[in-house]
């Protein structure tokens, strides 16, 4: 069945709130968030006729309906009768139909846009029925997954299909990546960023659906580009059987990680459903903190407190995810100096790596061919753009980019330019940025070590056609194939790197070279795999060690001062 979102016009409408979620990462979102129209945005509500066909199966010890392997929505129904069940399908359809001419009418006038999340929470609870959100970004999804036609391979396509209208709207407000996926079971990903351990030929016909390539593949490796584990009708292990449930808790959550906005849901596998190892559970307001095997502290929202009672044998966790630049301890340090057994964060050398986003092989036949990236290169009419919010830097990039300014174009949109873009022109801004610039400027707030966010992996958006100008603490030449992105740190001053652009914005075809080698990889989005850290904790553990000095760890010689300005 077609989708009725096929018109210009519906395209153009959706592609207003894709385009909003160029700010994915919770670590600078709170950066980002006061200049970005994403806040005050009319959201769309994007629902396919395709995703009101439910699957024809009823497990009827549980009465569950689950949506099948092509559709994008899931509906739980507590236990009843077949006829009853029959009646709340019946009403469940009709809401549905009502709420897609909702939606379209609110897609061209956008003044209704803002009850609808009401209106869709109310209506569901009332019939009894729970919609979820999963965790599979759309852009490294199979082809059908997109709104667009595949044969419009210039269409600027960010990660983002909507099926789940509460969800989905719910997750623009608490500042989500906007990352849906087909699950059929509630909150359980169809993968997981974790590398896989063995490339089976099943596994790889499914990389393949998701237009992914194994990381095994490839000569060029690095922690930051996996081959995602496939989860999708994951084999139960026996060692579950008769193992005490592990308890991980967290002691001091914040919004983003907690997710208040979705008080019944559990991202990113949290719920543990789709894993080998299920037998753990998250507690997310310290309620089992006495009982959990392991707890994940914030530091840098500890404030004054002090460490709680500790039972022997429990796992503490050191996690943050902003620049050392940006947080630091309680005023009281001593106690909580060497209490911490483990680090989770963004670091490479942390015990938990989990860096703002993970990268993946594109499949080659996703690759556009040389014509098309050539004839993308010639119509590019401007050399560099720069969205930012957050003017006054440890990194000082406002002083590095007014010293290239001097010698090139760059136009500066957001809260530190003189370019603005409202809700109603937010489509079009983003829509120039994709075909219009040559450069993205990918400038980190702070330059410490491995400290890589959003900045840098939006441009890895399927069918983002920009290249990125890197200038952070990280080694990104280790790190991420050279040929895809440009550092700055490879030239002494400001000036030279804007001389480089400026030469390299007047060669198409090398440009075009350049383009293709950026588009190998794809962005996986934001998630973290509480899957694998099931596993750990049933299976090999974890070293059995103390930090003696936490913050030595993450703030000394960690970051620098920038000397390439001028």
């Amino acid at each position: 069945m077609s989708s009725p979102f096929n018109d210009s016009r519906s395209q153009a409408a959706v592609g207003k709130v894709r385009s909003a979620l160029l700010c994915q990462s919770p670590q600078d979102f709170l950066d980002y968030k006061n200049s970005d129209p994403l806040r005050d945005l009319s959201s769309v509500v994007r629902l396919d006729l395709d995703i009101l066909r439910t699957s024809q199966s009823l497990e009827r010890n549980g009465s569950r309906v689950m949506a099948n392997q092509e559709q994008d929505i899931g509906i739980r129904l507590p236990p009843g009768k077949p006829g009853f069940f029959r009646y709340r399908t019946c009403i469940c359809l009709i809401v549905t139909f009502a709420m897609l001419l909702f939606s379209l009418d609110a897609i061209f006038y956008q003044g209704i846009v803002p009850h609808i999340p009401g209106l869709v929470g109310n209506t569901l609870s009332k019939i009894g029925i729970q919609v979820y959100e999963t965790n599979t970004s759309a852009h490294s999804a199979p082809s059908w997954y997109f709104p667009f036609p595949k044969g419009q391979r210039h269409q600027p396509s960010l990660p983002l299909d909507v099926s789940n209208a509460t969800a989905y709207i719910d997750n623009l407000r608490n500042g989500s990546n906007g990352s849906f996926t087909l699950g059929p079971v509630a909150s359980g990903g169809e993968y997981s960023t974790q590398a896989s351990s063995e490339i089976t030929e099943v596994l790889r016909e499914k990389l393949k659906n998701l237009d992914i390539e194994p990381a095994e593949d490839h000569v060029f490796k690095s922690p930051f580009i996996v081959t995602p584990t496939v989860y999708p009708q994951p084999k139960k292990q026996q060692a579950n059987d008769g193992v005490r449930t592990k308890v991980i808790s967290v002691f001091n959550a914040p919004a983003w990680y907690r997710r208040p906005g979705l008080p019944n849901l559990m991202a990113y596998n949290r719920d543990f459903h789709q894993c080998p190892y299920y037998k753990c559970e998250v507690d997310m307001e310290a309620k089992k903190l006495q009982h959990a095997d392991m707890v994940i502290f914030f530091v840098g929202a500890i404030g004054s407190r002090p460490p709680p009672p500790r039972p022997v044998g429990q796992i503490w966790v050191k996690a943050y995810w902003e620049s050392p630049i940006h947080y630091g301890y309680p005023k009281n340090y001593a106690p909580w100096k060497s209490v911490f057994n483990l680090t989770y964060n963004f670091r490479v050398d942390s015990d938990i790596f989990a860096p703002n986003n993970f990268l993946a092989w594109r499949h080659r036949s996703e690759l556009l061919s040389d014509e098309e990236y050539l004839q993308i290169a010639l119509k590019k009419k401007k050399p560099v753009a720069w969205w930012v919010s957050n003017c006054n830097t440890q990194s000082k990039r406002q002083e590095y980019v007014q010293e290239m300014k001097k010698y090139i174009d760059v136009d500066i949109y957001g809260k530190c330019g003189n370019l603005k873009c409202t809700k109603t022109t937010m489509a079009f801004c983003k829509q120039q940025l994709n075909t219009t610039y040559s450069f993205y400027l990918s400038f980190e707030n702070s330059l410490c070590r491995d400290y890589i966010t959003e900045k840098f992996y939006r441009n890895f958006e399927s069918r983002t056609h920009i290249v990125p100008v890197v200038r952070g603490g990280a080694n990104y030449h280790r790190y991420f194939p050279p040929e895809g992105f440009i550092d700055a740190k490879l030239f002494p001053k400001a000036r030279d790197l804007a001389l480089y652009l400026q030469k390299l914005a007047a060669d198409p075809v090398k440009y075009a070279r350049m383009l293709r080698e950026k588009d190998r990889l794809v962005t996986l989005g934001y998630k973290h795999d509480w899957c694998d850290l099931c596993r750990q904790l049933h299976t090999t553990g974890f070293p059995a060690k103390t930090i003696p000095d936490i913050k030595a760890w993450s703030h000394s010689k960690t970051c620098s001062e920038p000397n390439d300005i001028r």
